[in-house]
């Protein structure tokens, strides 16, 4: 049987990231983590994605097979970058010019080894599990956040299809089955929608009402024979 994912509310993620902040090498994991939710690219990916895969004129985010990540099914997508989500790659592109200024063409990574800034990142496991420790989420894991990414994006109305091309998926099949995972509250929230008087499902509160047969007597089952619902002297069995 399938794990249950279980994702965090809008709130805890930003205390989440929040936290995120504060910790070493922050401004880094900060931005990876904002890159996955708003790309919902799975780890693997993200780590291979270069500086002249991001073009900021057009607002779009390439992500091509190369070597070491041939892409679940070898096909390049193009995801449409958000303003929100380029705001925040302009700023860390600015940070990692810094970085690298007395450094001569070491690499093009978005996303680079903290300890060996030369090398390309393979995952920020342990700053992650700080930073979650601090926000105090034991269950949200580095690869949740592709679930989270589309999970919330489903919460958001964004229709399945938008979400599975993002997410690179060829059907919506997983976005159902795997990743669509729904908060209690947004549940709670969707069923206040329930009625069994919709107006567009040809009922109406007054008609159905007309509809059903009034009981013989208070408390007695419709259609039971007399005598059998009490003790024998009037009273009703509470039993």
């Amino acid at each position: 049987m399938r794990k249950e994912v279980i994702i965090p509310s809008h709130d805890k993620f930003l205390c989440f990231v929040h936290a995120a902040r504060k910790i070493r090498h922050g401004k880094q994991l900060v931005t990876w983590i904002w890159f996955r939710v708003y790309t919902s690219t799975r780890q693997k990916e993200s780590f291979f994605v270069e500086w002249k895969d991001i073009d900021f004129e057009s607002n779009i985010i390439n992500i091509v097979p190369k070597e070491g990540n041939p892409l679940k099914n070898a096909r390049r997508r193009n995801i449409v970058m958000m303003p929100e989500l380029r705001q925040i790659l302009l700023d860390w592109r600015q940070e990692w010019q810094k970085t690298f200024k007395a450094v001569q063409n070491p690499h093009d990574w978005v996303f680079f080894n903290p300890n060996n800034k030369n090398k390309q990142a393979h995952g920020f496991k342990r700053a992650f599990a700080k930073a979650r420790e601090k926000a105090g989420i034991s269950y949200f894991t580095s690869k949740d956040l592709r679930h989270y990414s589309i999970s919330h994006g489903l919460m958001s109305g964004i229709s399945k299809d938008v979400l599975r091309r993002r997410a690179g998926h060829a059907n919506t099949q997983m976005i159902e089955q795997t990743y669509g995972h729904l908060l209690q509250e947004y549940q709670a929230q969707e069923m206040k929608k329930f009625t069994f008087f919709h107006p567009n499902n040809g009922s109406k509160s007054g008609e159905t009402l007309k509809n059903i047969p009034p009981q013989e007597q208070v408390g007695r089952p419709e259609g039971a024979p007399e005598g059998k619902t009490g003790d024998g002297k009037g009273k009703p069995n509470l039993l």
